[in-house]
């Protein structure tokens, strides 16, 4: 932010706010998925499911949380936030200031 022109200041703030929260909820989304799948809504699943089990599951779910889920199986932490990152990228947007912010 200290590079970020005092105009753009509302703007940034609120594209970061509005990323950080798409992020956490796809994350909760998926995660809850996986979670319940794989260990039961209280941790009652006992023996765990095999992949093949989870991947007849995961193919029911909605086709954006599948690679996370996966990712999430395989506990690969730094794919699921590669993954869930290229669905909220934003596309370039020019920056704009809004003048009734400024009073």
């Amino acid at each position: 932010m200290e590079r970020v022109p005092d105009e753009f200041d509302a703007w940034v703030k609120k594209t970061v706010q509005d990323l950080r929260y798409a992020c956490y909820h796809i994350r909760e989304t998926a995660g809850k998925l996986h979670d319940r799948f794989r260990y039961g809504l209280y941790n009652d699943v006992d023996p765990e499911p095999t992949k093949k089990e989870f991947a007849d599951y995961v193919i029911k779910q909605p086709e954006h949380l599948r690679p996370i889920m996966f990712a999430m199986w395989d506990n690969n932490n730094e794919r699921v936030d590669d993954i869930i990152w290229k669905l909220v990228k934003p596309k370039y947007e020019k920056p704009f200031k809004n003048n009734s912010e400024l009073n």
